[in-house]
């Protein structure tokens, strides 16, 4: 799954590859929505406005989207859901301080998780960005100036030739 834009804000969508044919289709009534996530229970997907106001709901099971979430210009950033698809947590870079909110399945009110403060976060040209691991644990790219420089150095097993 993906976003789709044609550089006019009339051509954003969300489609579908098969895997199988190599053919894209477009999901029913996401024209003017971008940012796709698939819940992990393959169920759902949220997306967002263009404006990072409003999450819409697709539902595979009924194929019809809901307004899940509205919030002030901005507020929901990096969506991702919780390992057991009944949340969708999400940054929340411009109401009062910077906090990680989620959103629970069949509700409508987001709730606080934590405030991020004291992290020097790196705003890249799509923000800033953040994710979360397998296990739950949070990931924030770090500013850390451009005076310290870091490696991470690995080696792999080589496969033998035959």
């Amino acid at each position: 799954m993906f976003g789709y834009f044609l550089h006019d804000p009339n051509g954003l969508d969300i489609r579908v590859v098969d895997v199988k044919t190599h053919k894209s289709v477009t999901v029913p009534g996401s024209n003017g929505l971008f940012s796709p996530r698939w819940s992990p229970n393959g169920r759902y997907i949220a997306a967002l406005s263009p404006d990072f106001t409003t999450v819409k709901l697709f539902d595979f099971a009924t194929q019809k989207w809901t307004d899940w979430l509205t919030e002030p210009a901005g507020s929901v950033s990096y969506p991702v859901w919780s390992a057991d698809s009944n949340y969708l947590y999400f940054d929340d870079l411009v109401t009062d301080e910077e906090w990680i909110r989620r959103i629970k399945i069949g509700e409508n009110r987001p709730e606080r998780i934590f405030a991020v403060d004291g992290i020097e976060r790196y705003s890249g040209p799509l923000g800033l960005w953040s994710g979360q691991t397998a296990d739950g644990s949070w990931m924030f790219v770090r500013d850390s100036s451009t005076q310290e420089i870091y490696q991470l150095g690995i080696e792999l097993p080589r496969q033998e030739e035959k």
